[in-house]
């Protein structure tokens, strides 16, 4: 596929600042991003986010940027340019990316399950979630605890959980962790990157505890050991994934997909929002509940309104593109913008 390349690119650097670590390998300090504002030739301006995770492998954010000034694109920032190509192409139209597409609904996402309350779980299923998507992996036994605590009133709800690990533990204490859990493990809808990939202790975790397994974060060099591999679900996150290969992977091994945002800017909550409503319409995998509703997982920004949603659905812009045009104007012009120059137009 090759990518085109705009003329010029405009950067607005941005933080967000997490309310508790984001995963079991993240801090909760704050992080950094960029918006890209692309003009494409003969076709105009679009915009997208990059918005790195050194600690899950990707390059920081100043070698994402030097990728786009070199033109030598990184997963991260081929994504953006095609986010931003099919941005400037829809403004170009006057039309919105998201017209006849429906939008999965999404998990509530929890990323400091210490601070969980009875409260907020009934809240959440009087508002229509039906699944809580939990980081997990720092302190195990305290999770533990929370969980067997909470499933008296999980079990009666009829909610489940999602229990993301990001790879932090091992298989024994996978095995002690589940446990732990007793009854509570009825209620677990997936597991997330309990253990890091391996296609021999996978299976024994699967065959165990007969839960199903997700896997994130898919390099292109694992895609044929995937294939051999015990995995019912593959995590997409569109700000670094392409899409279409991850779904002809889940469809060759019987796999569903859930796609979810990278916890990144609302602009790249809604290019995932707009990957999850197309891949849905092509119907060629099942696309499980989403988990495209992670603004809640950042202090207030300048930005925090910029997502709308209703309980477990996402909230389609209907402005020309992924919509916040005028916004994002508004913080161009207003802003000190550094300017990267591509030489070449394509990327093979």
């Amino acid at each position: 596929m090759k990518i085109l390349l705009p003329r010029l690119i405009q950067i607005h650097r941005y933080t967000l600042t997490p309310r508790s670590a984001p995963n079991s390998r993240s801090l909760a300090t704050p992080r950094q991003g960029c918006l890209l504002r692309a003009d494409f030739p003969g076709i105009g301006l679009g915009y997208a986010d990059c918005f790195p995770w050194p600690e899950l492998g990707d390059a920081p954010l100043e070698a994402q940027l030097e990728s786009l000034n070199t033109g030598h694109l990184t997963p991260i920032t081929e994504r953006s340019i095609f986010f931003a190509h099919q941005d400037a192409q829809a403004r170009r139209k006057g039309v919105s990316l998201f017209e006849g597409l429906t939008i999965p609904p999404s998990h509530l996402l929890v990323t400091q399950l210490e601070s969980l309350k009875e409260a907020e779980l009934i809240a959440a299923a009087k508002a229509g979630f039906q699944l809580i998507k939990a980081k997990v992996g720092k302190s195990p036994d305290q999770e533990i605890r929370i969980i067997k605590n909470l499933d008296p009133l999980v079990k009666t709800l009829g909610l489940k959980w999602r229990l993301d690990f990001n790879s932090s533990l091992n298989l024994e204490s996978m095995h002690t962790f589940l446990n732990g859990l007793n009854q509570a493990v009825d209620r677990i809808d997936f597991l997330e990157d309990p253990i890091p990939f391996d296609l021999q202790t996978w299976e024994n975790l699967s065959k165990t505890w007969k839960v199903r397994l997700a896997l994130d974060r898919i390099e292109p060099q694992e895609l044929p050991r995937i294939e051999q591999a015990q995995v019912d679900v593959l995590v997409i996150k569109p700000a670094s994934q392409n899409p279409e290969q991850i779904c002809a992977l889940a469809q060759k091994i019987g796999a569903s997909v859930v796609f979810t945002s990278s916890m990144d800017h609302p602009l790249g909550q809604i290019c995932a929002a707009w990957s999850a409503a197309q891949a849905a319409q092509r119907g060629t995998v099942l696309v499980e509940t989403a988990g495209l509703l992670s603004q809640h997982a950042y202090e207030s920004h300048p930005w925090s309104e910029a997502i709308r949603c209703t309980g477990p659905k996402f909230i389609a812009p209907k402005e020309p593109g992924f919509g916040l045009g005028e916004t994002f104007e508004a913080l161009a012009h207003g802003t000190k913008i550094q300017i990267l120059n591509n030489s070449s137009q394509t990327k093979p």
